[in-house]
């Protein structure tokens, strides 16, 4: 009969799934983004939401890896799409940009993100008391760096083009770029005072010392400036091993082979013009390949690589007529956040137990109150007279609320998860002490930075839209 021949399993669901949301959003994408002013990122999220394992069960990815640990796979796309992200984003940014205004993005990277990582760790600590101080530095660091998938969904449309000023929105994104890589240096910082200040084993100069060693040596100048300087280099030399394999304005008439309207050719005829998409796409993985191998920080080296790929907008000029890339940006984060809505522990939300017997909703309604409020707003508005880019405090109250949390959260989560779990694995058999405390911060930390990201995905990608309603209502000026 024909019903033996349907074959109904997860992964075809998923298929249909994803390119049924994928092909019925693009129909109506104009109207969604340019007048109710909400992102694919947030539409993909409840989609996710529906048909993933929270309600409907169609779009299941527990089910496409074995014993239903997807930390590993949840690990590995937050790293692709963080990096194809983040280096899109150096690649849109006007030329010679950094050079230009990188007094604004230093306060943001520096005392914005030390003040956040501070502040949110202590009302971590305090609305879940059995967490030790640095805890709370861990999770807040995992959330300190705003996200380039959420800024560049926010950042685009007719809403923002209308009523945001260009230097805002660049400023915006181009932050979003550089300080998910520059989060790393509070994480791992709490990762080393959590390791050595559970140890039993050592002495207190001991610990300071391998704290101060490793957080300098290893983190700050390997995997933070190596990765810069490392970027930097790949950047330029695949920008200008590129060039001279393309040369621009060539007389058409002296070669007859090229009857096109390109208005550029390829010397020797060692690429065509597509094959420069190509050439993105590959520097990228190679980008994450080359950085993940020498353990350093990837983000900051596609970031790096990609400023100074488009350091001279060269690059820009010869693909400005393909939309490939925006197009492949739209269906990543499509599906990204289609997946992360599928696993979102909504049944951990409001799971006390024996372990952490505080892990209740209410705790977290409170946590995320703090991160909208307390985590970037106040210290931007405060130092905004000092950022030569913002001007004005309503601008202010603009930068210091669109600070989206987002994929990089979800990242560094899971980085944070594999040092735990690799530290639980070299523990004694007598640290029963230091165990039990890995053991739950294990089990709170992805529930609390996944609800997290769930507001601020609700919060930040419907905030323009409400923004607009309002200024339709009071008919009051954005800037």
């Amino acid at each position: 009969m024909v019903w033996n021949q349907i074959a109904y399993n997860n992964p075809h669901v998923s298929y249909l799934l994803y390119g049924a949301f994928c092909f019925v959003y693009s129909l109506i994408s104009f109207k969604l983004q340019n007048s109710l002013y909400v992102t694919e990122s947030f539409f993909s999220t409840i989609f996710g939401i529906i048909v993933g394992s929270n309600v409907l069960k169609l779009f299941d990815p527990y089910k496409w890896v074995l014993n239903r640990n997807i930390d590993q796979l949840t690990y590995e796309l937050s790293r692709l799409i963080l990096c194809l992200q983040i280096f899109t984003t150096a690649i849109d940014t006007p030329k010679k940009f950094l050079k230009y205004h990188w007094k604004t993005i230093l306060f943001l990277i520096v005392p914005v993100m030390t003040f956040g990582w501070i502040v949110t760790g202590a009302f971590i600590k305090i609305i879940f008391p059995q967490l030790h101080f640095t805890d709370g530095l861990l999770i807040a660091g995992c959330i300190t760096a705003t996200d380039p998938c959420l800024s560049a969904s926010i950042m685009t449309g007719a809403f923002a083009t209308n009523n945001v000023p260009e230097i805002l929105r660049n400023i915006i994104a181009v932050e979003s770029g550089v300080n998910d890589g520059m989060a790393f240096p509070f994480i791992y910082l709490s990762l080393q005072l959590i390791k050595y200040n559970n140890s039993s084993k050592f002495s207190k100069n001991f610990k300071a010392k391998n704290i101060i060693k490793n957080w300098i040596v290893d983190i700050i100048m390997y995997k933070i400036v190596f990765a810069a300087i490392f970027g930097i280099i790949l950047g330029i030399l695949a920008r200008k091993g590129l060039k001279k394999l393309i040369v621009d304005d060539l007389d058409k008439e002296k070669d007859l082979f090229y009857n096109d309207k390109d208005l550029s050719l390829i010397k020797n005829k060692w690429l065509t013009k597509e094959s420069t998409i190509t050439v993105y796409l590959s520097f990228i993985v190679f980008l994450i390949g080359c950085a993940s191998t020498l353990g350093i920080d990837d983000l900051l080296v596609a970031f790096f690589a990609g400023t100074a790929f488009a350091w001279t907008e060269w690059y820009s000029s010869h693909t400005e007529e393909f939309k490939f890339i925006s197009s492949l940006d739209f269906l990543m984060n499509c599906f990204y956040f289609m997946y992360l809505g599928a696993i979102l522990p909504f049944d951990q939300f409001n799971n006390a137990t024996a372990l952490v017997p505080e892990m209740n909703i209410w705790r977290l309604i409170l946590v995320g109150l703090v991160i909208l409020t307390l985590r970037r707003l106040p210290i931007v508005v405060a130092l905004h007279k000092f950022m030569p880019d913002i001007n004005g405090f309503k601008q202010s109250l603009f930068v210091g609320h669109f600070g989206a949390v987002g994929v990089g959260a979800i990242y560094s989560c899971m980085l944070s998860k594999e040092f735990l779990l690799n530290a639980m694995e070299n523990l004694d058999s007598d640290e029963y002490a230091e165990y039990a405390h890995y053991e739950r911060l294990v089990y709170i930390i992805w529930p609390i930075i996944s609800y997290i990201v769930f507001v601020s995905v609700v919060v930040h990608g419907c905030s323009i839209g409400a923004y607009s309603a309002f200024k339709k209502i009071s008919n009051i000026r954005c800037f």
